[in-house]
């Protein structure tokens, strides 16, 4: 019995691979990737694989599935330009299978980027195809800031400065996750519109968060925030809280998440307000829309119903249109909105303020 089953062995190690079943073709899970090259390692020329086609497909969110092989009007990822091939294929033509491909069009910092395989092969008449794990186009520490000035807001109806820093950086070990750091600072009080006017808006936030994808359209992880206004009453709140965000497939240039957590809240009021403590579930979504000459818009919403005490709820909405005037300047338009029932009662519930400015990306 044992000198047939090493028979039986020998026999295979000298059969061609083409008689009994040809492996699955090669393709680097893991590309290297910039704002202008992707490099990596897919099936090389051989007599079983003739025909070999990358496509590079791209997305500023992980949506499933990631293959955008087919026609560039798939919801889920866009089919990337390449230089002198347009929208045709990579066609990799060495034994070694080792590529590089440069785009016609430098990408923003943190898209997604992934290598679609399609090997063809003509012994069998079949395909096969394979797609390689997204990978973010390296962010810098500083990945965008604007400088606006807000307008005659709801709460002071004065004019004032606001500055916006946004500090956005994906780990190089794309397990690990994305770290995101907000600061948000307005202080109205320019330009007065009423003589010998006290009344002054002083709005300051800031926001931090831990995101990891456990799911090719989904993440998870903790976030905390601060926020101050005066004329709501906030001396500052404190929230802390984690939840998960998942990707919504909607048509191409379209991208929607929808979020939820739990988080506690800890308010510091002026008086005559009562300084509590709550819990809550946060509620949130967010819509985004890139046009084909750049500009952008995106909108957010979100809301915390209170269980630990009656009408202590929360609502927030953010409205941001960005015009491009350079490849790494914009126009921006803004309006942004703040509620909160629990004010005291000698403040405003709800804080609405526009502004215009220039954003830095």
């Amino acid at each position: 019995m044992m000198v047939r089953i090493l028979g039986g062995i020998l026999m295979m190690t000298m059969v061609p691979a083409s008689a009994i079943g040809q492996a699955a073709p090669l393709l680097s899970k893991v590309p290297t990737v910039t704002d202008t090259q992707v490099s990596g390692i897919a099936q090389g020329l051989t007599p079983q694989y003739d025909a070999i086609s990358l496509y590079v497909c791209t997305s500023p969110t992980i949506t499933a599935p990631l293959d955008c092989s087919a026609e560039d009007k798939a919801p889920h990822g866009r089919k990337t330009v390449l230089v002198n091939l347009g929208e045709a294929p990579f066609a990799v033509n060495t034994a070694d299978g080792k590529f590089t491909i440069t785009i016609a069009s430098s990408l923003a910092p943190g898209t997604y980027i992934w290598i679609t395989q399609i090997t063809r092969s003509h012994l069998g008449q079949t395909e096969i195809a394979k797609t390689s794990t997204p990978v973010r186009v390296p962010t810098p520490l500083l990945r965008k800031a604007s400088l606006s000035v807000s307008g005659f807001d709801s709460a002071s109806r004065d004019i004032g400065v606001k500055a916006t820093l946004d500090l956005d950086h994906g780990l190089q070990n794309e397990g690990l996750g994305e770290t995101e750091l907000v600061t948000n600072g307005t202080y109205d009080d320019k330009w007065k519109h009423t003589a010998f006017s006290s009344n002054v808006t002083q709005n300051y936030s800031a926001s931090l968060s831990q995101l990891r994808q456990f799911r090719p359209s989904a993440a998870w992880g903790p976030y905390a925030s601060a926020y101050h206004n005066n004329t709501q009453g906030i001396r500052v709140e404190q929230i802390y809280g984690a939840g998960i965000t998942q990707a919504v497939r909607l048509p191409t240039a379209y991208n929607l998440s929808l979020s939820i957590g739990m988080q506690a809240m800890f308010d510091n009021l002026y008086a005559p307000g009562n300084s509590t403590n709550l819990g809550g579930l946060h509620l949130g979504a967010e819509l985004s829309h890139d046009f084909r000459n750049r500009t952008s818009i995106d909108v957010k919403v979100e809301g915390t119903p209170v269980f630990t005490q009656d009408r202590a709820w929360t609502a927030a909405g953010n409205f941001d249109l960005k015009i491009p005037i350079s490849r790494r300047w914009a126009i921006e338009l803004q309006a942004v909105d703040n509620y909160y029932e629990i004010a005291p009662k000698t403040f405003n519930k709800n804080y609405l303020g526009p502004s215009i400015g220039v954003s830095f990306k």
